[in-house]
């Protein structure tokens, strides 16, 4: 009965956090954390730094898109790596975690507080690849967002902090793209990775539909860890990937507060666990942990074709395993994590 009652009284006392009562500071965090910024005309970031694919069906994607984009604006941000908080303390309203079969739906209708952000699971060159074979999450976004492959020639260019490198000297930047213009929606099943090379003409065209009107989506751009020759997961990069999520989450919602959006949505899914061959219960642990320390209001969890009750499996987890309780010292949390002995798996060759 008494550990029934202490337990109780640590949920009623557990430390939260708000978002409503820290818009001071996350400016002044966004102030010191960003490295680079410009705000340019769609038009003009197309003119000046148009696209280059080389490979037949990145041209013919293009071509579908047609040669023009949408009239507006896209603000591209790059940021210094967040310093991991040493006390695990969650926001409130807690962060809802949706789990979605299947891979990224854009949403245009978002409410005027709201602001819905997509992940990109980069490169740490970003989008570098959008221009040859490779088809995965990365190449894929780009190929229905071709703006962004002009937001990657821009970069390139710079001799400025403003750069294409979403890691730095061992450490994240994460890399921000608003409101950029959607213009292909892709159906992907039969052209996905190495298919993607070997799709005739007919097949492309049948898996590609132009969108009009538009869409406009903000992209969040960020590595993942990438295995440093364990077979299981060390310490090391077990923070290394929650600080990794936790610079790119806190940056959306720095951005989001100071353009009067208290919402954050961010919409992920299988990060690292493609082409790099990372564990999928421990990546998207470490994002799990990540949105809800860093403000986010709702993650919505991609799963392809794994089974989305896994994410409810996970985070209880989390909980109950690894003891990640409001309160709970962030090192302790990663410490147990890595006694977990979570295994790398195998790149799936994309």
């Amino acid at each position: 009965m008494l550990t029934r009652l202490l337990h109780l009284l640590h949920l009623t006392t557990a430390p939260t956090r708000s978002l409503s009562g820290e818009t001071r500071a996350l400016m002044s965090e966004r102030e010191q954390s960003l490295l680079g910024s410009i705000t340019i005309a769609n038009e003009r970031l197309w003119r000046e730094h148009p696209p280059q694919p080389e490979h037949a069906n990145k041209k013919r994607l293009l071509e579908l898109a047609g040669q023009q984009v949408p009239a507006g604006h896209v603000t591209i941000e790059r940021c210094d790596a967040a310093t991991l908080p040493e006390t695990y303390v969650p926001y409130a309203p807690a962060t809802r975690i949706v789990p979605r079969r299947g891979h990224f739906r854009y949403q245009p209708d978002e409410q005027a507080d709201q602001q819905h952000w997509f992940m990109n699971f980069a490169h740490h060159d970003a989008f570098c690849c959008y221009p040859h074979f490779q088809f995965a999450q990365d190449e894929i976004q780009v190929a229905e967002h071709p703006l962004l492959a002009s937001v990657r020639e821009h970069l390139c260019r710079r001799q400025d902090q403003l750069t294409a490198r979403c890691v730095e000297h061992g450490s994240p930047r994460p890399l921000l793209i608003h409101n950029v213009p959607r213009q292909l929606n892709i159906e992907t099943r039969e052209i996905y990775g190495q298919r993607f090379a070997r799709a005739d003409d007919e097949l492309l065209c049948a898996c590609t539909h132009v969108l009009h009107p538009t869409t406009v989506s903000n992209i969040l751009a960020i590595e993942a860890p990438v295995q440093q020759g364990h077979t299981t997961y060390s310490l090391e990069e077990i923070t290394y990937a929650l600080q990794t999520a936790y610079s790119g989450f806190r940056s959306v919602v720095r951005a989001s507060v100071a353009a009067g959006h208290t919402d954050v949505t961010l919409h992920t899914g299988n990060w690292g666990c493609g082409a790099y061959g990372g564990n999928r219960q421990l990546m998207l642990s470490v994002q799990l942990l990540a949105a809800r320390m860093a403000g986010v209001a709702t993650l919505i969890v991609y799963c392809g074709t794994d089974s989305k009750d896994d994410i409810a499996t996970f985070d209880t987890e989390l909980t109950k395993r690894f003891r990640c309780r409001p309160g709970t010292s962030v090192a302790a949390i990663c410490d147990r994590l890595a006694a977990a002995r979570f295994p790398w798996g195998t790149s799936d060759g994309n």
